[in-house]
């Protein structure tokens, strides 16, 4: 079965990646704006912000997006369009822009880890 409205989900323990605080803290993420030039700290500060709030496991991939019949989806759902809106939130216009319509926050990481990661060759030689 899919729940697929907030009425319709069991509570979840607090230690499963799927829970959220209560509203009031929900969409608390203090992190600098990616700009393109800041990526190091920016990944950093955001790593930081989602172990707190438990949601790591949603950038780094493992956690996957289960079947839409799986009782999980509804639960994914929400964790990752929480988890895009607050990379979304913080960072630049154009930058959010350019992933918006991507399906899953990892991709997002990814996409952002690829383009501004020191490791970039093409980005080295700029420098």
């Amino acid at each position: 079965m899919v729940f697929e409205s907030s009425k319709d989900m069991k509570i979840i323990d607090s230690s499963d990646p799927y829970h959220f605080d209560p509203p009031i803290f929900r969409y608390h993420v203090v992190v600098k704006i990616l700009n393109g030039e800041n990526y190091g700290t920016w990944s950093h500060s955001m790593t930081i912000a989602l172990s707190s709030k438990n949601k790591i496991r949603f950038i780094d991939g493992s956690i996957t997006r289960p079947p839409r019949t799986d009782a999980k989806f509804s639960y994914w759902k929400r964790c990752n369009g929480m988890v895009i809106s607050w990379i979304l939130n913080t960072t630049a216009l154009n930058l959010a822009n350019s992933v918006i319509y991507t399906n899953s926050v990892a991709e997002v990481w990814v996409a952002f880890k690829e383009r501004f990661s020191q490791n970039n060759v093409p980005r080295i030689f700029q420098i």
